[in-house]
């Protein structure tokens, strides 16, 4: 299970006017980067949202449509936390730092 958010972007011309158009497809050799029941999934809520959008499946569409996935993660930043500590007469200190592991520069 996974807690990242997910991040979509799109690509077209900030200047079309979609409302011109009333059907659409897929690419024929799309990549999607996903499993086979994944793109089935992804595929049929894109075919409900166009179809609440009033637009239709069609062999001869007025554009199609193109699908990708990628994997983004940030670089993580791994730590050794590393503490020193004494007593004595009831007082305590301690202090700590965090190391980066596997980075050049700290």
């Amino acid at each position: 299970m996974s807690c990242h958010v997910v991040r979509v972007q799109t690509d077209y011309e900030k200047e079309t006017d979609f409302t011109n158009y009333s059907t659409y497809n897929y690419f024929d050799d799309m990549q999607t980067g996903l499993s086979e029941l994944d793109e089935k999934r992804l595929i049929k809520i894109f075919d409900l949202g166009m179809q609440n959008k009033g637009l239709l499946l069609s062999e001869e569409p007025d554009f199609l449509i193109n699908i990708q996935s990628g994997i983004y993660q940030a670089p993580r930043s791994s730590t050794v936390g590393v503490g020193v500590g004494g007593t004595g007469r009831n007082v305590s200190g301690g202090v700590s730092m965090g190391i980066p592991i596997g980075q050049t520069n700290i």
